[in-house]
């Protein structure tokens, strides 16, 4: 993994500590914004499995209707997944459970409702860091030729994991910096944010280097 592909995972994931920050985001703006991001990779990972046209482990090549069958019935089920959250997020997060002022149940809604600009551009660049490495790492690589259909059904991946680690995590340092809400009442928010930038930081560098070393046999095999 080069140099440049860290840091482009170190700024994407910044940009929730800057919004959290500096331009007063909620809680669940930065929840929300993970949550679509799940769902936009999830629509890569529906490309790749419908694209993929490596052999399986048999030797097989399914055709390319049963290879958009199964990519949709693997997106049905993240989406499933997602949708979960989706409504735990609205429920429990952006109606705050009475902890919001209406003002603030209001801006949370727009967020849902992808109405709130700044919010809107940390998507795009994320939208726009995933089409990178799908376009480089998938469709330049020539791995979409040579990895299998299978190699890309995952419907409960590492970053659903993180999701989980990161609540709880984030939960006990929320409470951990508890007290010192009286100082700067962001700051036990701030230590959740923290948790979800360290903690995805490196879930996202180590999941691009299995996705790496998955194409890197299969090109080698096809150079050979």
């Amino acid at each position: 993994m080069n140099k440049a592909s860290v840091y482009q995972q170190i700024v994407l994931n910044a940009i929730p500590l800057v919004g959290y920050w500096y331009l007063d985001w909620s809680m669940f703006a930065i929840v929300y914004l993970y949550w679509v991001e799940a769902l936009v990779i999830s629509l890569f990972v529906f490309m790749k499995i419908a694209m993929a046209r490596g052999a399986e482990k048999d030797g097989s090549v399914p055709s390319a209707g049963r290879r958009v069958y199964s990519a949709f019935k693997i997106m049905l089920l993240r989406v499933g997944i997602l949708m979960f959250y989706w409504i735990f997020i609205l429920l429990f997060v952006a109606m705050g459970q009475g902890k919001y002022t209406p003002e603030q149940t209001m801006d949370n809604l727009m967020i849902l409702a992808f109405a709130n600009a700044g919010f809107n551009l940390a998507v795009l660049a994320f939208f726009l860091s995933q089409l990178t490495g799908f376009i480089s790492n998938f469709i330049i690589s020539d791995a979409f030729r040579q990895t299998s259909s299978s190699s890309h059904k995952l419907f409960f991946d590492a970053r659903t994991v993180v999701i989980h680690v990161v609540v709880v995590v984030g939960t006990f340092a929320y409470q951990y910096l508890k007290p010192y809400e009286s100082v700067d009442n962001r700051i036990p928010g701030l230590g959740f944010v923290l948790v979800l930038f360290l903690i995805k930081t490196l879930a996202d560098i180590f999941i691009h280097l299995v996705e790496i070393k998955k194409i890197i046999p299969a090109l080698q095999q096809e150079g050979n």
